[in-house]
């Protein structure tokens, strides 16, 4: 009896442990690769959505849950149930698979998907300057996936046939996308 109940004890904790992840735990890290400390793991994580699958392709949205650097993250899901409308500002609980794609940390494979509260709106943008976010730059990283601002830039590139151009407020060049 008390091993069975040690095991339920354990087992219990490692699930409230892995449901307790903050969106930090997966992106943070000192590795120069950038890869997360939970790759190939799943894992289940809520946030805010800050952009929604209909601004992109309609499979890709991302999250925050708090506001600052390390704390937004890429979610991408092949099969967005049709009745399922997520929608900025919408809260949502994901469980995936965490994978480096690209050298973008992202949950993948969605297993639960679901919209726990709807008009949010709490995550804002951090300032950041186009040098620090820009790759390679000093925050590049610790901003991916993060709802960000850039202020007083001028468009210093031609759009190329990606439909990406270059963004510079003086302190550097930062590649935008024209799905951002």
């Amino acid at each position: 009896m008390m091993k069975r109940l040690l095991t339920v004890l354990v087992l219990s904790s490692l699930l409230t442990s892995l449901m307790a992840l903050s969106i930090k735990d997966i992106q943070y890290t000192e590795d120069a690769s950038g890869d997360s400390p939970y790759k190939d793991q799943i894992v289940t994580v809520s946030g805010e959505v800050t952009a929604e699958p209909y601004a992109f392709d309609g499979k890709t949205f991302f999250i925050q849950d708090s506001i600052g650097m390390w704390s937004g993250i890429m979610v991408y899901h092949s099969a967005i149930p049709a009745d399922l409308l997520i929608a900025e500002g919408d809260w949502v609980t994901v469980t995936g698979k965490v994978k480096e794609y690209s050298g973008v940390t992202e949950i993948t494979d969605i297993s639960a998907l679901t919209i726990d509260q709807t008009g949010v709106f709490s995550i804002k943008p951090i300032d950041v300057t186009t040098a620090e976010v820009a790759t390679g730059g000093a925050n590049a990283e610790a901003c991916e996936g993060v709802l960000v601002r850039v202020k007083d830039v001028d468009i210093t590139s031609e759009m190329t046939s990606y439909g990406e151009w270059n963004v510079s407020d003086g302190s550097g060049d930062l590649m935008v996308d024209d799905k951002a």
